[in-house]
């Protein structure tokens, strides 16, 4: 692959060049410095990009100048190209200058199995120097054509500076050796030949097929096939069940009895994977999920990880707890469910309570939710902020804090609302989390047959001076005739203290408001800041 010339450089990549030429002894520090203070700007390197390369090649890759021991290349990156994982033949020493923001992976073998150890966004100037021991991945993640400059070398006065390299296939399994592109799904007639079988891990393995399945159809749609390549073949094991059994070992194996992640670098790597494997699954999914709201996916296995065991464990106690303590003839009640989510609470109320199946209505903003709601109650799309019923209720009910998914700003809002639809003298009863919420907040749920999974990281944030709970949330769901992981995104919820809550109730219902840890059901004071299962139900009657 011949250069440009070095004419026709700009001044920058010359003194890039120019230095490499006379430098005696160089290595990845001293030219990181050297590209780094020759300043190479965008515009020095478009008048080069390759943006109509064939989908052959899964980036476009230009020779701008050739030295006496190095190489100074333009790689051009529509996007979704992805390099394969790869080392760099007999370079010593280099240089990758992003010119556009990158995904960067880093990978470890040894004996023969293969793992990630680094997954990072680069950003635009950013320089990952290069090694002769270094395997890694570049890739393009966004909706942009994107360039990158590279600059390889070796100690000794040779031309082949990346040749021999080493691409890992793990489609195959295999090691392959190349001289030009390190291109994801290289063609046959670009490999020189197959080495060892690789082992790799299911995270890494994960990634290299959801990315492969992305380029295949990408080259599919442009009416290139590969010989040595399949695209059915590849999609059925990215769909297969098989490695259930082993995903669910591998999270187990980081988390605690309770659940809670005991590697945090693992569970990062581990869910980024995940995330990008469920964006192809809504590609490939025959029939479409439902785009209702954010609940579309989580609404179809919520019960199992999440409503099912609550009401085992906490729900259906403090329900009988509230009807013992306060009298409630729920055979005569009228009640109004807010946030009903599935209403597999609200069932239980049907169907061990005694409460009439006329008597009840669930409203969640979720169409979702709803849509699983009707199977089992009255239930409609609607909004505690605009909530209007048009009849007085005896009770109101709200389950798994749905009223703190509301904004800071919404809550007193949402609670007036809420006292204005019961009638006098009856009651609110449901349950909050504290502001410390997050020591009780697994990382990992399965449901009881550990048929689902449910990655879950926590972390507190800031929003306008009012603490939340950000939780991102992805489930792998093997119940079905193939494996479906779903990112379920990021859920928010407000966690102000409990005396504000107490205020707002006393406020809005003018009447007596009491407080209770919702599992041992021990009495909150007025004085108390949290409880100890950091969650507590209130109970407040309107006068």
């Amino acid at each position: 692959m011949e250069g440009i010339g070095y004419e026709n450089l700009s001044k920058s990549l010359q003194n890039i060049a120019r230095g490499l030429e006379i430098e005696n002894y160089m290595d990845s520090d001293k030219l990181a410095n050297l590209v780094e203070s020759s300043n190479v700007k965008l515009e020095d390197l478009e008048p080069w990009a390759e943006f109509n390369h064939s989908q052959i090649h899964s980036y476009g890759r230009r020779m701008l100048h050739k030295g006496r021991n190095f190489e100074i290349m333009l790689m051009s990156w529509y996007p979704e190209d992805f390099s394969s994982i790869h080392d760099h033949g007999y370079a010593n020493w280099g240089i990758v200058q992003a010119h556009g923001n990158f995904e960067h992976a880093v990978f470890k073998v040894s004996d023969e199995h293969i793992t990630t150890v680094l997954r990072e966004n680069i950003k635009s100037s950013n320089i990952i120097k290069v090694s002769n021991e270094l395997i890694h991945q570049l890739g393009n993640p966004s909706n942009n054509n994107i360039l990158s400059l590279h600059i390889y070398g070796r100690d000794e006065n040779k031309n082949d500076i990346t040749s021999h390299a080493r691409i890992f296939d793990l489609d195959e399994n295999k090691v392959q050796r190349a001289d030009g592109g390190m291109f994801l799904a290289l063609p046959e007639p670009e490999i020189k030949v197959r080495e060892q079988i690789l082992k790799p891990d299911y995270a890494t393995w994960l990634r290299h097929t959801t990315e492969l399945i992305k380029r295949l159809q990408k080259a599919k749609d442009t009416g290139i096939e590969f010989d040595n390549k399949n695209l059915e073949d590849l999609i059925s094991k990215f769909l297969s069940k098989d490695k259930f059994q082993e995903i669910l070992t591998n999270l187990e194996y980081h988390t605690d009895l309770e659940g809670y992640v005991t590697d945090t670098k693992f569970w990062k790597l581990f869910k980024w994977e995940l995330i990008r494997a469920a964006e192809l699954h809504i590609r490939l999914s025959s029939s479409k999920l439902s785009d209702l709201d954010s609940f579309s996916t989580y609404a179809i296995q919520y019960d199992a990880i999440i409503g099912q065991p609550c009401l085992d464990d906490f729900t259906a106690n403090y329900i009988n707890f509230f009807k013992d303590k306060y009298n409630i003839d729920f055979t005569t009640s009228s009640l109004l469910s807010v946030g009903c989510g599935t209403a597999l609470t609200e069932l239980y109320m049907q169907n061990n309570l005694g409460i009439k199946h006329n008597d009840l209505l669930g409203i969640d903003v979720s169409e979702a939710m709803v849509k699983v709601a009707q199977k089992r109650i009255n239930a409609k799309v609607g909004d505690v902020l605009k909530l209007q019923t048009n009849q007085k209720w005896d009770l109101i009910y709200i389950g798994l804090n749905a009223l703190q998914y509301l904004p800071h700003d919404k809550l007193e809002l949402s609670i007036k609302n809420l006292a204005n639809e019961l009638k006098i003298g009856g009651y609110f009863f449901g349950d909050f989390v504290t502001s410390d919420h997050i020591r009780n907040y697994p990382n990992l749920l399965t449901s009881k047959d550990k048929t689902i999974i449910s990655l879950r990281t926590p972390k507190l944030i800031e929003k306008d001076g009012f603490m939340y709970q950000c939780s991102e949330i992805v489930n792998l769901n093997s119940q079905g005739e193939s494996l479906k992981i779903t990112y379920e995104g990021k859920h928010y919820r407000y966690l102000p203290t409990i005396s504000k809550i107490r205020g707002y109730f006393e406020n809005s219902f003018k009447g007596k408001v009491d407080l209770y840890d919702a599992v041992s059901l021990k009495v909150i004071k007025d004085t108390d800041d949290t409880c100890s299962s950091t969650r507590y139900i209130i109970i407040a009657q309107k006068e």
